[in-house]
């Protein structure tokens, strides 16, 4: 169940974002860079993200996961193209390339992007495309102690902000970080939606008594 964590509307932009030509479905790119450290916590969740979004029957969009290399092979039986998380495309490389290239038209036919986490490297080259992002915790505000850390949180507020303001919608995994995030960071009129986590289906617990004490 999705909830709106803060009823406004949406932003508005004078720069009309890409649309899928008629007869064809939107090409989606979906951040699994995190993938990287599959056995993290944002590894865990960028690979059931992935299976979830593949086990979904006639998708209404093309998926087009951002991998690092090698991780194709945690999707064995395919449904996607891939966009390489390389240096080229982090970020810190594109906000110089973007200037350059911003007079001609967008070759890559993506319609949507949605960056997975408030810690990811990169955002889509065109401007036009709109940008999901998903926040799942400002951990670093509260860790203690806060005394010799100023910088860092202005550091990593000022990179979360920056996100923001490139995002057209947000989404939160609680309600606790959907306030969390209203608190530190200016939102504008962007719309917030609460998405709860999954949870995976249990392991099947053992009619072995031998294998329960073993």
């Amino acid at each position: 169940m999705i909830e709106s964590a803060h009823r406004q509307p949406a932003a508005t932009s004078s720069r009309a974002g890409p649309t899928a030509p008629r007869g064809r479905r939107p090409k989606v790119v979906i951040d699994l860079e995190k993938l990287r450290h599959i056995n993290c916590g944002l590894g865990r969740f960028s690979y059931y993200l992935g299976r979830e979004l593949l086990r979904l029957a006639d998708a209404p969009f093309e998926l087009v996961f951002l991998l690092p290399r090698g991780a194709e092979r945690y999707f064995p039986e395919g449904g996607f193209s891939t966009l390489p998380a390389t240096l080229f495309r982090k970020e810190v490389v594109q906000k110089f390339v973007r200037p350059v290239l911003g007079p001609f038209p967008s070759r890559a036919g993506i319609d949507l992007w949605h960056v997975s986490n408030q810690m990811s490297r990169y955002l889509p080259l065109d401007p036009r495309v709109p940008v999901i992002l998903t926040v799942h915790d400002l951990n670093f505000l509260h860790e203690a102690p806060q005394d010799n850390r100023g910088r860092e949180i202005e550091r990593k507020l000022t990179d979360i902000q920056r996100k923001v303001n490139r995002a057209t919608t947000l989404v939160t995994d609680s309600q606790y970080v959907a306030d969390d995030l209203a608190a530190h960071v200016d939102l504008g009129n962007r719309p917030v939606q609460v998405v709860p986590l999954g949870l995976g289906e249990p392991p099947q617990a053992s009619s072995d008594a031998a294998d329960v004490f073993a």
